[in-house]
């Protein structure tokens, strides 16, 4: 018994179901392609701001460092400056009080030069009217 063919317009037709499905197979594939492709320069562009974003943080990182050591360098100066206001402070202290035993001395003078001016002036008086 002979085996019956499909007719032929069954084949074609068959091979243009599967012609369609290779067909939508590689539409969909480019599509999947393209949209990878997108991604993928999405994401080398987000890359490349990142990288900018880094460099200039990076910059800014530098111009704080740079501004932190000239921060401690006006301290230094500061505190030296705060030092020597200091030892001035004591100087002028010692002075005043250099200054204070002075006037107490020529206060304990005047009041001895007063007591031997009334004893003259006594004296003197005394003198007279005898």
């Amino acid at each position: 018994m002979p085996t019956m063919a499909p007719p032929e317009d069954a084949l074609t037709e068959r091979f243009a179901r599967i012609d369609e499905r290779f067909d939508e197979v590689n539409r969909r594939i480019t599509e999947g392609r393209e949209e990878t492709n997108r991604r993928f320069d999405r994401v080398e562009g987000d890359i490349g701001e990142l990288k900018k974003s880094v460099a200039a943080l990076q910059q800014n990182d530098l111009t704080i460092q740079q501004d932190v050591v000239s921060v401690q360098q006006d301290v230094g100066s500061v505190r030296q400056e705060v030092a020597d206001v200091r030892k001035d402070v004591a100087v002028l202290k010692q002075s005043a009080a250099d200054l204070q035993q002075s006037v107490m001395a020529i206060q304990t003078t005047l009041n001895r030069l007063g007591i031997g001016l009334a004893l003259t002036f006594a004296s003197v008086l005394l003198t007279k009217a005898v």
